[in-house]
């Protein structure tokens, strides 16, 4: 059935070339992944042998895809990303990442563990505090340790899609908002503008450095470069397209034109939720190849008008329900959606099929499985 290799198969379908099959995803980015937890009973189900797993995010508690768990599914997709923080501390409560910001477990039912933001550090803070805070080093020591042996060997050893990454931090509105506060860096916005001016473009200097330093260990070995910025809620954009063109979009554009001036070959995979249609002609103007997670059950992103405005321009990357679908529905329901997926989003290329955003603890085994093996059954061309 397979005529391209995962890699050639995933660059043409962003490209909008003829394809053998959708491409599958399943751990490419931080945003893409599945959970220590449903990993584990995936591996349960599959009947492949169950490990300690290896976690990639501390936030999100993803897990690393294992290769068993790749070959199963017809998985397409390899994942690297820069080296954890020293800086980052942790104890039996807290965690306490390189920018300061403070999480706080919880545990879940079946002691199944999550953090959630406990503490924005910038809350009160003034122009003059910010000349004076801890801002991460991009340039520490540690952070790239084997970086450049893992992505030779992913890319020679293979033959996936590679995806890299600086963290699962790796955008500037989001973290400005996790610094600060979301409530207060929204009035920010408006009402204290040169403060957030000064706060994004530290956000984003710090950022494009680390990118940078990432890039140069890397070299050609990974194929797109990840960023996450969340903009939207299932509403609407959590400001209006004036004032993301204002006060966000230039600082986007300079961390993506950093990106593309270093290596002008990678892709450029955006990741935001919720409903961003209004904001999808700027992002493609900025240079972005790759909209994820393509939020479907948000307002205004059905996948059939989505197409239709913008297929051709932009590749759309996810959206498979896992609010509900994945959560709630039967076998033959998600088989359906699949199918549905596939041809509203897939026709003529340009779409890569995952859940919407991670796979949680709680989504059923069975329905991951169902997912993948019908978009791998029925997504041929």
């Amino acid at each position: 059935m397979d005529k391209f290799t995962p890699r050639e198969r995933i660059k043409r379908a962003i490209e909008h070339k003829d394809i053998d099959r959708v491409p599958l995803d399943l751990g490419a980015t931080t945003t893409t992944g599945i959970h220590y937890f449903a990993l584990h009973n995936l591996k349960k189900f599959l009947n492949i042998e169950i490990c300690n797993p290896e976690i990639i995010s501390i936030y999100l508690q993803n897990a690393k895809v294992s290769e068993e768990v790749k070959k199963y599914l017809h998985i397409d997709t390899g994942f690297i990303q820069l080296r954890p923080s020293l800086k980052a501390k942790f104890d039996d409560i807290y965690f306490y990442d390189e920018w300061g910001i403070k999480l706080k477990k919880v545990t879940l039912p079946n002691n199944v563990i999550a953090y959630e933001l406990n503490e924005s550090p910038l809350r009160d803070a003034s122009i003059k505090d910010l000349e004076k805070y801890s801002w991460p080093d991009p340039f520490e020591e540690g952070r790239v340790d084997g970086l450049k042996e893992e992505a030779e060997k992913l890319h020679d050893n293979t033959n996936y899609w590679i995806g890299g990454t600086i963290g699962t931090i790796s955008g500037i509105f989001e973290l400005a908002c996790h610094l600060r506060g979301i409530d207060t860096f929204l009035m920010d916005l408006v009402m204290n503008k040169e403060f957030a001016k000064t706060l994004l473009e530290i956000i984003t200097d710090v950022q494009i450095k680390k990118y940078l330093r990432f890039l140069d260990i890397v070299d050609n070995n990974i194929d797109k470069a990840s960023y996450r910025d969340d903009l939207a809620t299932q509403a609407s954009t959590m400001m209006s397209a004036e004032l993301y063109r204002e006060m966000i979009k230039p600082f986007q554009k300079k961390l993506i034109y950093a990106i593309k001036a270093k290596n002008d070959k990678l892709k450029i995979f955006f990741h935001c939720c919720g409903s961003i249609s209004n904001l999808l002609e700027d992002f493609i103007e900025v240079g972005i190849d790759v909209i994820n997670p393509v939020q479907v059950t948000a307002k205004d992103m059905e996948p059939k008008v989505l197409k239709k405005r913008f297929g051709g321009r932009v590749c759309f990357w996810g959206a498979v329900d896992t609010q509900d679908l994945l959560r709630n529905a039967n076998e033959e329901e998600i088989r359906s959606k699949v199918r549905e997926l596939i041809k509203d989003l897939g026709a003529d290329s340009g779409y890569v099929l995952s859940a919407v955003h991670n796979i949680l603890h709680d989504i059923p085994p069975e329905n991951i499985y169902a997912m993948y093996d019908e978009a791998y059954q029925f997504g041929g061309y």
